[in-house]
């Protein structure tokens, strides 16, 4: 009875969760094909490195 009252107070909640369900794993996918290459470099971004000063200086 109470699965029910869910059902109709929750219209289309099903195919919304499996719609995001393949979404998440279309993402992971195209993350896991197009990843950027790992390198052994460690580059920062000049904004972080003023963030670190900026913070260092307190």
């Amino acid at each position: 009875m109470m699965t029910n009252q869910w059902r109709h107070a929750t219209p289309g909640l099903g195919i919304a969760i499996v719609a995001f369900s393949i979404y998440l794993v279309g993402e992971a996918a195209y993350n896991k094909i197009y990843a950027a290459p790992k390198s052994n470099s460690h580059s920062t971004s000049s904004s972080s490195i003023e963030i670190e000063w900026y913070v260092c200086q307190k």
